[in-house]
């Protein structure tokens, strides 16, 4: 509300009642600023607000003003950002590139356990990342007493989650695969080289600074440019939706992939020679576009 009274008293109009070329005026004041979404919330707070002091509700038979925010909804429509999946082909790559790299064998190592965590475990770059490289919450962010080794799998616990509203964890299994991209040996040969203690993030670079989406981001461009891959439609986020991708290449049905993208819960992990088994000979539907893969 503070935002509408004050647009009133520049305006010096009298914020009740509202009628509605004021409220086609601070519509349109307000959408160089917000998305159409948020006017929508704005005049339900002036609603709620002519309620409350006895008035009728001022967007109630108000065609122009719907006019308007649909105007505003359609200008302000953004074009879905392409994101390309990764790729075995493309996390061969970016494990032949690290290993050409010049960052220190623990680094390597680092990112090389953080790719295919993220990959095969379907996560999120928050669920496995800091949110600047000096802060971190333990009781948020992922710790190296949260991932449990053994020789065919290992254990990750997620704390938190981007959908998970009670802030309730879980745990994920992430198993072996025998390929030259098994995250279970990536994890083993980083934890076993790691240099920091069980208190601070699992993901800590050699420099001391956490690990950070946004270099986990430039990171991966930078080592597919490097392999000659076109890196401007990668991102963090390329991880997880590459591990849908898989996963319905494998044939899993549309719905148990998206359970696992909710869950987070690591994907079939059965290969040959580094490209997985078919579960069934029938190309799923209904799959999750990659715009779809939050």
């Amino acid at each position: 509300m503070s935002a509408y009274l004050r647009f009133c008293k520049c305006q010096h109009i009298p914020p009740l009642p509202a009628s509605e070329l004021t409220l086609r005026y601070f519509c349109a004041h307000i959408s160089k600023r917000l998305s159409s979404q948020t006017i929508k919330v704005y005049l339900a707070g002036i609603r709620l607000y002519h309620l409350e002091h006895g008035y009728s509700d001022p967007t109630t038979d108000t065609p122009l003003l719907s006019y308007l925010c649909t105007g505003i909804r359609r200008s302000l429509r953004k074009k879905a950002r392409t994101r390309s999946p990764i790729t075995f082909s493309n996390l061969r790559a970016l494990k032949s590139q690290l290993s050409l790299s010049t960052f220190s064998s623990h680094d390597k190592l680092l990112y090389w356990a953080a790719f295919t965590l993220a990959f095969y475990g379907f996560l999120r770059v928050s669920e496995y990342s800091c949110p600047t490289t000096s802060k971190f919450d333990q009781a948020k962010h992922l710790l190296r007493d949260d991932v449990t080794l053994s020789d065919s799998s290992f254990s990750v616990t997620l704390k938190c989650s981007k959908t998970d509203r009670f802030g309730t964890s879980h745990t994920i299994l992430v198993g072996a695969t025998g390929s030259s991209t098994c995250p279970v040996r990536a994890m083993s040969k980083f934890v076993t080289l790691r240099q920091y203690g069980p208190s601070g993030p699992l993901f800590t670079l050699s420099s001391g600074v956490y690990l950070t989406r946004s270099s986990v981001s430039a990171t991966m461009k930078s080592l597919l440019r490097t392999a000659g891959i076109n890196p401007e439609t990668f991102s963090s986020h390329s991880l997880r939706i590459g591990a849908a991708t898989a996963a319905a290449e494998a044939g899993l049905p549309d719905h148990l992939i998206k359970t696992l993208l909710v869950a987070g819960t690591a994907m079939p992990t059965r290969h040959t020679s580094g490209h997985p088994q078919r579960y069934s000979s029938r190309q799923p539907s209904g799959l999750p576009r990659h715009s779809e893969v939050r």
